[in-house]
């Protein structure tokens, strides 16, 4: 396959790099109008198989409404309102603009629900509900809010909430959010990239390979979305490893063509030889990272598997870079690499001076591999301990900043209003038209809950479905509204019973999570341990890997706890704590920092494999391997910290939550696992580091022809 490539790069190349330029010319014009075709709606953060959604689509079969779309319009008046009273102008036309709007289903205000709590207390505010049809989200938006803008009469007395409201403001925040994101990031790492490629020319083959992954990252998205739908935050992951994962690969094979190249004096030679090991690093790394973000996809929450398809697509899309256009660009330019950078570092050569401190380093750590081992092991256990006191919520409301109109409802809501403090939920009974008795007496049981109280009468939709209407007392996910809702839900019918709602929904994800989450440990496990053998021959190794993965996972989580539920450095990021990490971002940080921990690690292990096979033992394997890759990946790790950690500026809580998570995986795993815990452990576990049965040897042998096995078998393994 690297023979294959090497010729694709020296009798095609031209071919190669127009087709590349093609490609990010049609990718480019598709990328336009992605956003507009990504899904930001609270059905994103929900379990797809749970009851909640399968009430929710009963409902909007048999009345055309989507109880998860709404508008609230909070509408202030200088003249008081009173329940008896005539309801004042800016009441009237607001209830009418409403109802003249085609996906508007139903309107309900203070005189048709005969509610005077829906009257504010000072008697100068109430509020206006609109239930809609379904609805696409980033049209409908605008066209309420240039109605409302438009209308002279209410200008200045309303503003606009409700479900539909806060999930396209938390969109257009997450758009807005990640531009500043670029504009910052970008900078700072050509700066960087420079001072950590050498010169001008090699910094900009990384900046070339993102460029390039992130296009063909949107330009595949563009043509998934005509199947199925996916979260607008997919974007922020693909920008994020897009540059950082095209970084990491073109740092790894510009290293190791300046090092051939040094010594061969050839580029061919030097390109050949880069692409038989750095690029056989590249493709096992793209393959365990690819397999870390698949398990997303086992779930079944829209917002979870669509970063996992995302994660996936922008991976393989880095991975085409470094192995099939980033070499076509190394033969162009042979030694011109090396152009516009000082002669000074030109001269140096990578694994040179400069590079020998990571050779000592590990030497000195493999002096006292017990002291270093169970040194990064308690440290990375205390950094992970608040994990133990981790509690989660889910995205609501509250995740828009406070100056967000959506926001400012919702706070009047809870503040000025009687009944503000509830959270509307809907059952939908399986029961015939005939059964209205039976349905009755149930709904009086319902009521009895604590906490719970009923809007409306059972009401028939037809086919043998009833809907009762109702709410519990507090915030959609707070501990009140979901005992609530799990005691109707424990209430014994004697039919078919499924509730629907804020807090119904967020009951299904915790479950969704809890009943997958075995098969998607199971999975990254086993992905990881046949990845991680083919790459190495070993055993031990992939097991030992994926113990220091979990004990940077753990230190990650925890870090995270510490921060973000605890508020440490709160107001240095610029957040209010909400006590809880959000639900999801933490299975996506798990994966993500699962695949970068394990990408690393081949970066590692895939150069101390390559000495071990040339003939060293274990120590000079080690300390080599180091010396080689330390400084690439602790490069590597700086510069993804930069692309990841400038997601940390966004005013959305669980998206800053995934870049400090992610820059706190990275820096752990590039400076303690890899640096410390690596070698320590390589140190004390010595030829057993090596060890793997005589059938898998021989399986490996089969697959990998062109490798040879160690110089050496540790006595009495073979026959072990």
């Amino acid at each position: 396959m690297f023979r294959l490539l090497a010729d694709l790069a020296r009798h095609g190349r031209g071919v190669v790099l127009a087709a590349a330029v093609l490609l990010m010319i049609v990718a480019g014009a598709a990328a336009t109008g992605v956003q507009q075709r990504l899904s930001s709606t609270l059905s994103d953060y929900g379990s797809t198989t749970g009851p909640s959604a399968a009430a929710r689509q009963e409902i909007e079969r048999r009345t055309g409404i989507d109880v998860q779309q709404g508008y609230i319009v909070l509408v202030r008046t200088d003249q008081p309102i009173t329940a008896t009273g005539p309801a004042p102008a800016a009441v009237t036309e607001t209830v009418d603009l409403l109802r003249r709007q085609p996906h508007v289903r139903r309107v309900v205000d203070y005189r048709t629900a005969g509610d005077p709590d829906m009257i504010a207390r000072g008697g100068h505010e109430t509020y206006v509900a609109a239930q809609l049809g379904k609805v696409v989200e980033a049209r409908a938006t605008p066209r309420i809010q240039r109605a409302f803008a438009g209308d002279s009469q209410l200008r200045g007395h309303v503003t606009l909430g409700g479900p539909t409201i806060a999930t396209q403001q938390i969109s257009a925040i997450s758009t807005e959010d990640l531009s500043r994101a670029e504009s910052i990031a970008l900078p700072i790492l050509f700066i960087l990239l420079f001072f950590v490629f050498r010169g001008v020319v090699a910094a900009l083959l990384p900046l070339a390979g993102g460029t390039f992954a992130i296009l063909l990252s949107l330009l595949s998205i563009r043509v998934i979305t005509t199947f199925t739908e996916l979260s607008v935050f997919a974007l922020n992951l693909v920008i994020a490893l897009g540059l950082g994962l095209a970084i990491d690969y073109s740092l790894l094979m510009v290293s190791r063509f300046r090092e051939e190249l040094a010594g061969s004096g050839d580029s061919w030679v030097a390109l050949r030889r880069t692409l038989d090991s750095a690029g056989r690093t590249v493709l096992f790394s793209a393959l365990t990272v690819s397999a870390a973000l698949a398990v997303l996809c086992v779930f079944p929450i829209p917002f979870v598997w669509s970063m996992g398809v995302a994660g996936i697509i922008v991976v393989l899309s880095s991975a085409v870079y470094g192995l099939v256009l980033l070499p076509s660009l190394l033969l162009l330019l042979g030694p011109r690499v090396n152009a516009l950078a000082p002669r000074r570092w030109q001269r140096r050569q990578e694994g040179g001076a400069g590079s020998g401190a990571w050779g000592r380093w590990a030497a000195a750590v493999m002096r006292r591999p017990i002291l270093f081992a169970i040194g990064s092991a308690v440290l990375l256990l205390v950094c992970g301990s608040p994990v133990l006191a981790a509690r989660f919520t889910g995205i609501d409301v509250t995740a828009l900043p406070a100056t967000a109109s959506a926001a400012r409802v919702n706070t009047a809501m809870r503040r000025d209003f009687p009944g503000g403090s509830s959270t509307p939920f809907s059952i939908v009974i399986r029961a015939p038209e005939g059964d209205a008795t039976t349905v009755a007496a149930y709904a009086r049981r319902v009521a009895g809950v604590k906490g719970v109280g009923l809007s409306t009468e059972p009401r028939y939709l037809g086919a043998s479905t009833w809907e009762i209407d109702g709410s519990t007392r507090g915030e959609a996910l707070s501990s009140a509204s979901l005992d609530s809702v799990t005691s109707v839900r424990d209430l014994s019918a004697p039919f078919p019973v499924q509730v629907t709602g804020a807090s119904a929904d967020f009951l299904d994800q915790e479950h969704a999570i809890v009943d997958h989450l075995p098969l998607a440990i199971a999975l990254a496990v086993i992905t990881t341990l046949v990845f991680l053998f083919a790459l190495t021959g070993s055993l031990v190794l992939p097991v030992k890997a994926l113990i220091m993965n979990a004990l940077t996972l753990g230190a990650s989580l925890g870090l995270l706890v510490f921060v973000f539920q605890q508020g440490h450095g709160a107001s240095l990021l610029g957040f209010s704590s909400l006590g809880a990490l959000d639900t999801s971002s933490p299975l996506v940080l798990v994966a993500v920092t699962f695949g970068l921990s394990t990408d690393y690690g081949v970066f590692l292990l895939g150069r101390i494999t390559e000495e071990h096979l040339s003939g060293a033992d274990t120590r000079q394997a080690v300390s080599t391997g180091l010396e080689h890759t330390g400084r690439i990946v602790t490069s590597a790790a700086i510069l993804l910290c930069v692309a990841t950690g400038a997601l940390a500026i966004s005013r959305l809580i669980m998206i800053k939550e995934l870049g400090v998570g992610i820059t706190f995986g990275v820096l752990i795993d590039a400076s303690i696992v890899r640096a410390m815990l690596v070698p320590a452990l390589m140190a004390i576990l010595g030829p057993v580091n090596w060890w793997a049965p005589a059938p898998l040897r021989r399986l490996r042998r089969l697959l990998h022809g062109s490798l040879q096995e160690p110089a050496k078998t540790p006595a009495g393994l073979d026959a072990a």
